[in-house]
This record gives structure tokens, sequence and C-alpha cells, in this order.
């Protein structure tokens, strides 16, 4: 798999403009749907970190890690108040893969002595102490501020844990199977449906040549362990998630050369990052799950119809109001 396609595939899939399943169902549980419209902020923590980078490895390769991660342990050569000074600096400096002045510090003594200034570091310092003191004490922070603007940042502990979890999904006595040289990665689909453009981008579809075969099959990381992943999976509504991801891929799959072949119900390949002993597992959704994910069950629990029926609503209408308390006419009983 070449890097630079596998970069404009998913390039061009997060710059498409069509919805996503992860957008439809933030917009559905919001108690204000204007929310939807503020910027999302990447979460920076290590558990998302961890299995962004276990995802990256298994599906796109060793090259595409290398060119979107760094491996980097924070010093703790920094004090707070340094730390402060130092990340008033960096909001000024906007990288760029092409200058390498953006990582280093020294570039940088009139913003730095402004910082001081701002802060009141050191105040009775003479300026040039201030900065140098500054230098000494801030550059490697200051780089890694730099680096984590252009990379997702992991420090050697966490990315021992990324090679323990690819180990046991690549080699583990349950998993290794399913990672044949048959399967495909980073799949992005188009399509629509009620007017409405929709995208997925599926992590891998593992085709069985022999039975003639092909699912829909979804990587996750979880901090439990995996025999407490049913929680998870209700929790984040991940049958949603692969029911859409199935929806597409049967719209898609005879493009994928896969015309003779059957489309069974999807799975997940699941991993621990805390029990890091533990062998990875695998859970393979039964009809009734697929079913429930797209059409929602007996117990009020959505599917892709309410969720994709929110959207639409609020589509025609506006996001200023609720869905419910507009149709209620603020009319709720206790």
């Amino acid at each position: 798999m070449k890097l630079e396609r596998i970069e404009k595939r998913i390039e061009d899939y997060y710059n498409n403009q069509a919805v996503g399943q992860s957008h439809l169902k933030k917009l559905f549980y919001l108690k204000n749907p204007m929310d939807i419209f503020k910027e999302e902020k990447i979460s920076k923590e290590s558990f998302f970190r961890i299995g962004s980078a276990v995802d990256a490895l298994i599906t796109c390769g060793n090259d595409y890690f290398y060119n979107k991660f760094r491996i980097i342990d924070e010093n703790n050569k920094a004090t707070d108040k340094v730390k402060l000074v130092v990340e008033k600096v960096a909001e000024l400096v906007q990288p760029s893969f092409l200058d390498t002045n953006i990582l280093e510090l020294q570039h940088y003594q009139e913003e730095i002595l402004s910082a001081c200034v701002e802060l009141e570091y050191q105040s009775n310092w003479k300026q040039e102490t201030k900065v140098n003191s500054i230098l000494e004490k801030g550059s490697e922070y200051f780089e890694l501020l730099q680096l984590s603007k252009l990379y997702t940042i992991l420090s050697s502990e966490e990315y021992s844990i990324v090679q323990a979890c690819v180990d046991r999904l690549l080699n583990g006595k349950y998993t290794s199977h399913l990672f044949n040289g048959q399967e495909l990665f980073q799949i992005p689909l188009y399509f629509q449906k009620d007017n409405v453009d929709l995208k997925c981008l599926l992590d891998m579809i593992y085709v069985d040549h022999e039975n003639k075969t092909f699912r829909v099959v979804d990587l996750k990381t979880t901090s439990k362990s995996v025999i407490d992943f049913k929680d998870s999976f209700s929790k984040f509504g991940y049958n949603i998630q692969l029911w859409l991801y199935s929806y597409a891929l049967s719209l898609h799959y005879k493009e994928l050369g896969l015309s003779d072949y059957e489309q069974l119900t999807p799975m997940l390949i699941v991993v621990s990052t805390t029990y890091l002993k533990e062998p990875a597992s695998y859970f393979e959704l039964t009809e009734v799950q697929l079913d429930n994910g797209g059409y929602g069950d007996d117990f009020g629990n959505p599917g892709f119809k309410q969720i994709f029926d929110y959207y639409k609503y609020y589509q025609e209408h506006d996001y200023t109001e609720h869905k419910l308390i507009r149709e209620q006419q603020g009319h709720f009983y206790l």
C-alpha cells in the first residue's frame, strides 16, 4: 500500500462534505443542537492516541504511521511557569513541515521576552537572563509543542503499549487468521440515502475467497478487558456504525470485485490497552444486533433510522430548538 495513495484517500475522505455516522450520533444526543457547529477538538487523552496508533499501524502500515506519529518523552526540566511562557510563544508560531526553525526556541527571543513580561516571569531579572533561562529550561518543551501541531505524540510507554496491541492482533492465537492477506484496508465509501450525501471509512473488509464471503471488520481498542466489551458496544452505539458500514458496502461490493460473494454480518476485533497479557478477541454481530443497529430495539435504544431522522429534521427546520421541545410545544410530563 503506497503511502501517497493511502494518505490521499484518507485526506479526501475527511475533506468530503458528506455526513458520517459519528456526526449523526453526536447530533442525536446533543441537548443543544446548535453545539454541532462548535469546532470539534481532537482528544489528546492517552487512550485515544493509543487506539489511533494501533489502527494506523494495522490498516495503513509503518510508513503512514511514522508520517503521522512521533515517539517523544517529555522532559521534566521545564517548571510550570516556564511552560506557560513557552506555550505563549508557541501560540504565535505556526508550524510548517518545510521550516525547521519552528522547532527551535532560540529563533523567537523577542517573543520570549514579551511572554515573560506578560506573565510576570522573574520580573526582577535582566532581560537577557530571563531569555536565557527560558531557552535553557524550555527548548525541549517548545519542540514538543511544535511537533504536536504536526504529529500525534506518543510517549515511549504509550508506544510500547501500541506495539503490544499490534502484536496480539496480528500474531494472537484467536485473531491472526483474520489478517492473512485477504483483507482490504481503509476503504472510503460514498453514497446517498433520502437525498443526503453520506460517507463511511471502513477499517477493513475481510474477504474469504475459499468460501466466497466478505464482511465489514472494525478494529477497536478498549481500556477494559475484552470480556467487558459488550458494555462499550452498547454505550457507543457500535451497532449503528456497523449497520451503516454494512449497508454502504452492500451498495459498493461489486465495484470491489466481490460480485459473486455473499456478505456476512460485520465483526469487531478488540484488543485491550490495559490488560497487555490478555489475547485479542473478535465479536461477530448477530442478524438481530445488526437489525437493531438499523432500526432500534425494543428497549428504546436508537438505530440508524432514528438518528438519521433527527438529522433530516434539523436540515429541514433549523438547529435553534431541540426536536422534542418543538414537537411537544414545550409540554412534558415528569
